[in-house]
């Protein structure tokens, strides 16, 4: 789902498949021996982040919390979690034991033979070298990125994601078409029995991999969040949201949160007052027309609601509470795009009036103001 899970999900374990005990790589050309060594470097480079149990220790329940809230509950979806949870609990650099957990994982559920595994353990060191030929370079400069900014202490951004996943848009695709092409010559092989199983496992993924397209739609217009890849308790986002708390609300006009057409002038304001470029106008714009879409759904599902309950203020709060939830979630998600220029440039132009003080000498009628800037402009 995420550029760089993609990465450590099928290329950190390529280099398992040069180890001469790995099984059977006879089928191995020219080219997937190529792209290999070519992505060979990704396992060191996610070394550089250190521990990685606490790494997946602050990840998994994010994970488990994002599968739920999509629905993907069915007996396939759950194999799926633990499939990936069996596999992204070892450290990616540990490539051998990753695989062998990815192709064990298969072979328990399906009640592989002999034969049908060794094919399995065949075609799915063929489908990684190919791939890492085809898109290794893109892959690997990815991942630098994503480590390098951790390493720096920095969250990703919304910007950030949205370049990665325009720039991996072929090799996301790519791989999806070669998984269904590789998935089904395999199929060839099973029983009855498996086949059933193959073909519920191949409903739940297609189900997942909707969701995940319209996931990337939203990152590539600048809507990623933490929570999409189970980053919300992250300490590195927690850190951020505790300053985006902390900061005034000067971000933008004073806007009733339960007012929606009232958002729109507050991006705009939001815009203009940190002079946006086009690509971040178009990503804070992005944000608000999925919020609003959300917003009217919430006010289609609860209109009967509501109306009942246009004479009980208390009852009528309870139910707007969402949609302030909503504009809050907007700020919260706008605070990222403006850059530290941008942002210093603000407070140059827009420093807000604290108190108007009349300058010493002038006559009441006549009287020049001068504007004393308050101490408390929003924090980078």
């Amino acid at each position: 789902m995420r550029p760089a899970g993609t990465i450590l999900a099928l290329f950190a374990l390529l280099p398992a498949v040069t180890r001469a005990d790995d099984g059977d790589i006879g089928t191995f050309g020219p080219r997937e021996a190529a792209g290999i060594a070519r992505i060979s470097g990704i396992a060191r480079e996610v070394q550089r982040l250190g521990d990685w149990e606490n790494i997946y220790e602050e990840m998994a329940p994010g994970v488990d919390a994002f599968w739920q809230q999509q629905g993907w509950n069915d007996e396939a979806d759950r194999f799926a979690l633990e499939t990936f949870h069996e596999v992204a609990s070892v450290p990616p650099w540990q490539v051998a034991e990753r695989i062998n957990r990815l192709l064990g994982a298969v072979r328990s559920r399906y009640a592989l033979t002999e034969d049908q595994y060794l094919e399995l353990q065949t075609r799915t060191y063929s489908f990684l070298g190919a791939m890492a030929w085809r898109h290794g370079r893109t892959l690997y400069s990815q991942t630098k990125e994503a480590v390098e900014t951790r390493l720096d202490g920095e969250p990703f951004t919304p910007q950030q994601v949205a370049r990665w996943t325009r720039d991996s848009r072929d090799v996301l695709d790519d791989a999806r078409a070669q998984v269904e092409r590789v998935s089904g010559e395999f199929a060839r092989t099973f029983t009855p029995d498996q086949r059933d199983i193959f073909e519920r496992d191949m409903e739940s993924y297609h189900r997942r991999m909707e969701t995940v397209d319209k996931l990337r739609a939203r990152w590539a217009a600048g809507g990623w969040r933490p929570e999409d890849w189970g980053l919300q308790n992250d300490p590195l986002y927690r850190k951020a949201r505790t300053a985006a708390e902390n900061e005034a609300d000067s971000d933008g006009p004073a806007v009733d949160r339960f007012d929606e057409l009232a958002w729109a002038r507050y991006v705009r304001e939001f815009v203009n007052q940190f002079q946006l470029d086009d690509a971040q106008a178009t990503a804070a714009w992005s944000i608000l027309d999925e919020l609003l879409g959300r917003a009217a759904d919430y006010r289609r599902l609860h209109r009967d609601e509501m109306a009942d309950a246009a004479d009980d203020a208390q009852a009528y709060a309870k139910l707007q509470a969402p949609i302030g939830e909503l504009f809050d979630e907007l700020k919260q998600r706008l605070r990222p795009i403006p850059t530290s220029a941008q942002r210093n440039k603000a407070k140059r132009d827009l420093r807000p009036v604290d108190v108007v003080q009349p300058i010493p000498g002038d006559v009441p009628e006549q009287q020049t103001v001068r504007r004393v800037p308050r101490d408390d402009f929003p924090p980078e």
